[in-house]
């Protein structure tokens, strides 16, 4: 009897110790459970699991672009568009005025439209000026970082590279007046005004005439930065393009009189208004070079 009592209450003991030590295990598991998961769980984040970086130092400079870099500048132009080869006998040079807008893609690259108009070509053959206008799709690339806030450069040069569309209103002069005739001076740079009531409409159609042509633009340049944000720069761009009158026969075309010659013209003089040249057998061709001074402001 002694010795069934006693099993009896090891056996509860036994077992009253198993169901705690199971009580404290379930409970210890049920306390470290969410720490489990929290450890275990896959935390999203979209910079770091589902980025485009190939590499750490493209992350870096695409964060400084963002963070430091320009993302748009936009400039005013002037300087002197020249004509190249043999077709500057026909078309003079000229001073001009512009002005671009670039778009920034990163710290290297940027996407500029620009514009240029001159002043006046003054074409010989028909002893008058036509206005030039040319548009223009760049790509810029500057050798430096292009920083605005942080580790700006004082100095910062460029190669430019793009597509641009030129046009040429080809704008007869009027007849000569007598007192011109008598007086005779440089040769005058004469556009018919758009609405002049003492011509007929027929002849001002006839009179204006708009001739367009692609080309590539490709040149270099610097900037030079300044306070608050702004800067100034140089450009060398040379335009390669069909210009009007190039490459054709001219021997069969009918020209206004030859002004009489000039001999007191200075350079500068005899580059804008050229004589009119032979036509008689020869060829004309060329293209154009731009070289102007810029003022721009960074964004």
């Amino acid at each position: 009897m002694r010795f069934l009592l006693s099993f009896f209450i090891c056996f509860w003991m036994g077992q009253s110790q198993a169901e705690r030590s199971e009580t404290n295990q379930i409970f210890s598991t049920s306390k470290s459970a969410p720490f489990l998961l929290a450890k275990n769980a896959s935390a999203f984040d979209p910079f770091i699991d589902y980025g485009e970086f190939q590499d750490d130092v493209t992350e870096e400079e695409s964060i400084n672009f963002f963070h430091y870099g320009r993302s748009l500048s936009v400039a005013l132009s002037g300087g002197y568009e020249a004509i190249t080869f043999n077709i500057r006998q026909i078309y003079g040079d000229a001073a001009f005025v512009g002005a671009n807008a670039a778009f920034f893609l990163d710290l290297r690259f940027a996407i500029q439209l620009s514009g240029v108009f001159p002043t006046g070509h003054y074409n010989s053959l028909y002893n008058t000026a036509f206005p030039f206008s040319h548009y223009g799709l760049d790509l810029k690339y500057y050798w430096n970082r292009q920083y605005l806030n942080k580790d700006k450069d004082f100095f910062s040069p460029y190669v430019i590279f793009g597509p641009f569309w030129l046009n040429i209103k080809s704008a007869l002069p009027p007849p000569p007046s007598p007192i011109a005739q008598q007086n005779p001076q440089t040769p005058q740079q004469t556009v018919p005004p758009a609405n002049d009531s003492n011509r007929p409409s027929s002849l001002e159609r006839k009179a204006v005439k708009s001739y367009n042509a692609a080309g590539v633009k490709l040149g270099f340049g610097f900037e030079l930065a300044l306070i608050q944000q702004s800067f100034i720069g140089f450009e060398f761009s040379y335009l390669y393009t069909v210009l009007q009158h190039e490459n054709e026969d001219l021997s069969q075309l009918n020209f206004p009189p030859v002004p009489p010659p000039n001999s007191n013209q200075t350079l500068l003089q005899r580059l804008q208004f050229p004589n009119r040249p032979e036509v008689k057998g020869y060829r004309f061709y060329g293209d154009l070079i731009n070289i102007g001074l810029l003022f721009g402001v960074n964004f």
